[in-house]
């Protein structure tokens, strides 16, 4: 059994508790870039020992982001990348088991990928690979721990034939923790 990856090009505001419908995001991902994502995700599950379950990843704007950013984590601005661990205790006590639910900032990508000369495609990687190492166990909350995940993440973009990413221009977002 595998983990089953999908990546939802469209926004939606509902995760939120909006009531819009759905609608196109500006994507400057291109769909043909959707399975290139789904098999370097599903590669990174078995690097990190995650062998079934579903990993649903949303592109979204940075309007979408803002929304969410501020709803679960208190913070006014949007962000790159935020993680919802969707497993249930009984289920995190299955440590190969994954239920995931990423919201990637589309924006945010484009505007760092510009800064790091990589592809967008490589920049919405690395924060599809930094949503799944948050549920591995690795955080960014100080200094020192930051360092050790985003040394994990160009090990792995690195493994994967992409390169390292992170390391060439540090993140301009600020980050928000509760």
């Amino acid at each position: 059994m595998a983990v089953t990856v999908t990546i939802d090009l469209t926004a939606s505001l509902a995760k939120a508790g909006r009531s819009r419908s759905r609608r196109a995001v500006r994507c400057p991902l291109r769909k043909s870039n959707v399975a290139w994502l789904k098999t370097r995700l599903r590669r990174v599950c078995g690097y990190l020992g995650f062998s079934c379950g579903v990993w649903a990843v949303q592109i979204v704007s940075d309007a979408e982001m803002k929304v969410l950013h501020q709803r679960f984590l208190g913070c006014k601005t949007t962000t790159d990348v935020i993680t919802f661990d969707m497993r249930a205790a009984a289920t995190k006590a299955q440590p190969d088991r994954l239920e995931l639910d990423t919201a990637i900032c589309v924006d945010e990508a484009e505007r760092q990928s510009g800064l790091r000369q990589v592809s967008i495609r490589s920049e919405v990687l690395l924060y599809a690979v930094h949503s799944l190492l948050h549920v591995s166990g690795y955080d960014d909350r100080t200094p020192a721990m930051a360092r050790r995940m985003h040394q994990r993440e160009d090990e792995i973009l690195s493994d994967l034939g992409v390169g390292p990413v992170y390391q060439s221009v540090q993140r301009s977002v600020r980050s928000c923790h509760l």
